[in-house]
């Protein structure tokens, strides 16, 4: 096993990690926050953070390690086709360039569990650089893979930004999980006592890396059927557009019930509405650690469900890159010489 795979953790499922940081931690040497913020003033051209993701495989063989690195570079070819045509991206460093996109993959080392890919190209109206960076980090016990995507230029509070196309494939095709259940592409519904308990057990697991976004069926969606037709979320489309950032959860009228009896009025979630549950419950409480998102009653439905859905979306990429994770994920890529 290389010793570069070492960057992380052997044990999964320990629990002295900070609620919200990495499944697993970097044991490589952190630079400190203000070193990093005076880089990151000092260049100007260093991009801004939008998402970063982090998933856990445990057990990874060798099958889902080819297909995770053959899913990605797939993807690498058809975003750059002009530095991919007629070359071998396999090979253990493999760099092109042109004006204003580039690409480069790199092997930690030959026969290493290890690698990294980083690409840079305009968004489609050649209006914004775009970056992302991806590092795979293999061990006996787990595989760690990371997704960073950020923009270069004047920072923008409403940048839109979306998961790479390969992500959800992934999910669904490979076994990750956070806090002892799967990472899904679809919303989990939440209609009866069993079920139930199984979302408070996932909610309170000290493990869980991941947010919950918790959806409140309407009165009117009682039927499991009707919610990704809700009035006011679509939660399907909400689970694909955050696949691997957070967990998609939908509550019926009745089970809405029995969670405002668990946890109070304050951590409630209303019909209609949403509340984003962070990791580390138990260790931080409280309902201004756990936002709640209240639809508009006078908005028509259309409108108050693109409302929600942005709001919740922006409070998820924004807690994605927070500086607990960037530092992770910084630690990381230099451990291994990312590309």
């Amino acid at each position: 096993m290389s010793e570069h795979a070492d960057a992380a953790r052997s044990a999964p499922g320990q629990t002295d990690r900070a609620p919200g940081s990495f499944p697993v931690k970097a044991q490589a040497r952190r630079r400190p926050a203000a070193a990093i913020r005076q880089e990151a003033q000092a260049s100007p051209d260093r991009p801004h953070p939008a998402a970063l993701t982090a998933l856990l495989q445990n057990q990874g063989s060798g099958y889902s390690r080819e297909y995770l690195r053959e899913s990605v570079l797939a993807w690498a070819a058809r975003k750059w086709p002009e530095f991919f045509t007629g070359q071998d991206a396999f090979e253990a460093d493999f760099e092109r360039h042109c004006e204003s996109s580039r690409v480069r993959v790199t092997d930690a080392r030959s026969g290493s569990l290890a690698w990294s890919f980083s690409g840079i190209r305009p968004d489609l109206t050649a209006s914004r650089l775009w970056e992302t960076r991806i590092l795979f980090l293999g061990r006996d016990d787990h595989d760690l893979l990371l997704v960073s995507t950020g923009y270069l230029g004047d920072a923008d509070p409403d940048v839109h930004v979306a998961q790479p196309a390969f992500m959800c494939p992934l999910i669904e095709h490979l076994p990750f999980e956070d806090g002892g259940y799967p990472v899904c592409t679809t919303p989990r519904q939440v209609l009866n006592d069993a079920a139930f308990a199984n979302f408070r057990d996932h909610l309170l697991s000290r493990r869980r890396a991941l947010p919950m976004l918790v959806l409140g069926a309407h009165p009117t969606s009682s039927e499991s059927r009707d919610w990704d037709e809700s009035r006011y979320v679509d939660a399907r489309s909400m689970a694909r557009r955050l696949c691997g950032l957070a967990h998609v959860v939908c509550l019926g009228p009745l089970v809405l019930d029995r969670l405002r009896d668990w946890l109070g009025s304050e951590l409630a979630v209303d019909a209609g509405g949403a509340r984003l549950f962070m990791p580390g419950l138990e260790e931080v409480g409280g309902p201004g650690q756990h936002p709640g998102f209240a639809r508009s009653p006078s908005a028509r439905p259309r409108t108050a469900a693109g409302d929600l859905g942005s709001t919740v979306q922006a409070a998820i990429h924004a807690w994605s890159v927070s500086a607990p994770r960037r530092l992770d994920f910084d630690a990381l890529w230099s451990s291994v010489g990312g590309a």
